[in-house]
């Protein structure tokens, strides 16, 4: 065997290994690719469907609930295409309510939001709504006119987040008959709306804090008198009592 042959044939057993190689290569990254997009759309139908089932009933509109069948039908598309025929029958419910998106019903429950704690949760999941947006909007799945009407009427649930909180803290705290407690939580809500930009979009709201604000000092103001009162009578009951016993003293 000659030595061209010989270079020849290593060669074309290099080429071959190296084709070999690039196609397991290929075949390989193809995979992960596969793997990380279904990852990717199921994080992300996970997280929508979250929002459109557990968002308060209170903030939750049609309009809403159908922007957010709209995104979780894309991805559930997407991973359709990955995942062949798993998402068929979901994609057939979603797209049927898609059909009549003024007929969408809302059955969110309502959460009365009376704690710092159920305050937090609804102000996460305000954040993940607002994140998945950003998203959609950077992959051109929701258009910026639309994602700026989104973020404003994410703020002002944010605003009416805290209206609900203050306002019912300092309502319980009335009904327990603790109207020190109560003061602060309607002081904060004024606070709060004061801050606000739009503040003009908040007068009801804040005339109303304000209004509530002023019972709370009323009643403090009256329960100290009582406070005071008491306190004199009590002070002129041991004043009493103090010569009474100094009066049997004197006569024993």
């Amino acid at each position: 065997m000659s030595p061209l042959i010989i270079v020849l044939l290593i060669t074309a057993a290099v080429v071959v290994l190296a084709v070999i190689a690039f196609i397991n290569h290929s075949m390989e990254q193809a995979r992960l690719q596969r793997m990380r997009l279904k990852a990717e759309c199921t994080d992300r139908i996970r997280r929508l469907m979250e929002l459109s089932e557990l968002f308060p009933g209170q903030f939750m509109t049609p309009e809403l609930k159908a922007m957010l069948i709209r995104l979780e039908l894309h991805f559930a598309q997407k991973l359709n295409e990955v995942d062949k025929g798993s998402q068929n029958s979901r994609i057939a419910e979603l797209s049927k309510i898609l059909e009549k998106p003024n007929e969408i019903a809302v059955n969110n429950a309502k959460v009365r939001i009376d704690t710092e704690a159920k305050a937090k949760k609804v102000k996460q999941l305000l954040e993940v709504l607002m994140h998945q947006i950003q998203r959609a909007t950077q992959e051109g799945l929701v258009a910026q006119k639309e994602a700026k009407h989104w973020a404003k009427e994410i703020r002002n649930m944010l605003v009416k987040l805290h209206i609900q909180l203050f306002s019912t803290q300092g309502e319980v705290c009335l009904q327990k008959e603790q109207p020190r407690q109560a003061r602060l939580a309607f002081e904060r809500g004024v606070t709060f709306l004061k801050k606000q930009p739009d503040i003009d979009q908040h007068q009801p709201a804040l005339a109303e804090f304000e209004a509530r604000l002023a019972k709370a000092n009323a009643m403090v103001m009256d329960q100290d008198k009582v406070s005071a009162e008491e306190n004199s009578a009590l002070g002129e009951a041991v004043e009493d009592l103090e010569q009474e016993q100094e009066w049997k003293k004197k006569t024993f």
